[in-house]
């Protein structure tokens, strides 16, 4: 009963705003296209709880890294891919968490609750998550967030300097390609990967 319960909260709190923003929706999952091919996706993820209880999380994907991506699976993803699969991964503090250390867990509450935790979300994807995906939209400010150091809510997924480089292939002039593979010399699979894209896009002589 808690997913079900969940569901309508999200089609009744949450949906009508992403709609009105852009995204696009695929079950729990939206998707909000970006310039040049980059996306951004948007995940509600409930829990099996009574009261029910969900996470938010969010991410912007560029095309070569999809691209790669799919290449190590041997196969292309069905749809678009999650917001945890992107190179930055963040996910949005509760207001009123659980208990101090689930910090990501939302509770729906009862259900005179309800519109007070949907009014919540909805600021969360104005003043938060919205601005931020317009800002990651930006490969070079993406890459900018790919850091060894850990940030509260801010996760990235690999080591940063070939996670950089592959955010970052899209972006750069033919001028400027070359420089990317310096300092890959510790990631020769990803190093020849960028490399034979470049070659491939005629931005590597």
């Amino acid at each position: 009963m808690a997913v079900k319960e969940f569901d309508q909260f999200l089609t009744a709190e949450v949906v009508p705003l992403l709609k009105e923003l852009g995204f696009r929706r695929r079950r729990r999952e939206f998707v909000l296209d970006g310039p040049n091919g980059v996306f951004a996706t948007l995940g509600f993820y409930p829990e099996q709880y009574e009261p029910p209880r969900f996470g938010i999380q969010y991410g912007v994907h560029t095309p070569s890294y999809v691209r790669r991506k799919e290449q190590q699976s041997d196969h292309a993803a069905e749809g678009w891919p999650t917001s945890s699969a992107a190179p930055v991964l963040a996910q949005v503090f509760a207001p009123d968490p659980i208990n101090p250390v689930m910090v990501y867990q939302w509770s729906i509450g009862e259900p005179e609750d309800r519109g007070r935790v949907g009014e919540q979300v909805r600021t969360s994807i104005t003043e938060e998550i919205v601005p931020t995906i317009q800002r990651w939209f930006d490969p070079h400010v993406l890459a900018e967030e790919i850091r060894p150091q850990t940030r509260p809510g801010v996760f990235a997924r690999g080591a940063s300097v070939p996670l950089k480089a592959l955010v970052l292939i899209d972006a750069i002039p033919p001028i400027e390609a070359a420089t990317l593979l310096e300092g890959l010399d510790d990631y020769p699979r990803t190093r020849d990967w960028i490399e034979a894209e470049l070659q491939r896009t005629g931005r590597l002589s």
